[in-house]
């Protein structure tokens, strides 16, 4: 009589590990990442790469922060400057090629990656009487130069 190859004690422990084996690749692989905006006064009104986010302190959903890169960043708060920032994020060592892909899929624990992105709006600039009407002035004038506007075809019944 033939035995099977991996019959009795010996084949019991390879199918054992065989799983685990199989239950670890399933399993392992997660980087938890996080990007989280600040702003000093908070509620600021954020937007990232043209999208609304809400008011900070705020995370950026993490359909939009997959990837560390160049992120186009607009702060804004009534009573303020608008803060327009192109923020670069650089990825720790570990998020690295060729190291991601053992972080991402090899490593059998959850790696959690937090960024945190602190602003400092301005209070607006003080604007001086002759720059204000300066400005007036100008784009008066640039208005002047395009001249009047063709008349519109009234709309058909």
């Amino acid at each position: 009589m033939v035995r099977p190859r991996w019959s009795g004690k010996r084949g019991m422990v390879a199918r054992k590990s065989a799983a685990a084996l199989t239950l670890l690749l399933v399993c392992c692989g997660c980087v938890d990442r996080r990007l989280t905006i600040v702003s000093d006064p908070p509620g600021a009104l954020v937007t990232v790469n043209q999208r609304d986010i809400g008011a900070a302190p705020v995370d950026v959903p993490s359909e939009l922060f997959v990837y560390d890169g160049v992120y186009d960043i607009v702060l804004r708060k009534d009573g303020y400057e608008t803060l327009h920032v192109r923020q670069e994020l650089k990825p720790p060592w570990y998020l690295r090629f060729p190291l991601d892909f053992f972080a991402e899929v090899l490593w059998p624990f959850t790696i959690r990656y937090h960024q945190e992105l602190v602003y400092q709006l301005q209070p607006p600039r003080a604007v001086s009487r002759e720059t204000l009407l300066r400005s007036a002035q100008e784009l008066r004038e640039y208005g002047q130069q395009m001249g009047t506007l063709p008349a519109t075809a009234p709309a058909p019944p």
